[in-house]
């Protein structure tokens, strides 16, 4: 698959399949990163996390202060939408719905 757009100086590849977008950068802290290392960008969020969760995806609660998570889910008005989970390798991975 080839990239469909590159981020200022190299920083992170930008690849679409379908109507979906897809973000990925290289790091040396690869497994051990604390931070998202990946994410895709799409419609009905609640949708693909119902059918991930079947298939035994685990989604992480995180407590922002005055944002948190419920289930899995943030939902920051107007509409904004995330949720975070681990690979295999334990990298956190991010799902996105904007509004």
């Amino acid at each position: 698959m080839v990239p469909a757009r590159e981020e200022m100086g190299g920083a992170g590849l930008w690849y679409r399949c379908g109507a979906t977008w897809f973000y990925l950068y290289q790091t040396e802290s690869a497994g051990t990163a604390m931070n998202t290392v990946g994410g895709w960008e799409l419609t009905g969020i609640e949708a693909a996390m119902a059918e991930m969760r079947s298939r035994g995806v685990v989604f992480e609660d995180y407590d922002f202060g005055e944002m948190k998570t419920v289930e899995g889910l943030l939902t920051v008005p107007p509409g904004y939408k995330a949720a975070w989970f681990k690979d295999s390798e334990g990298n956190t991975l991010e799902l996105t719905e904007v509004p």
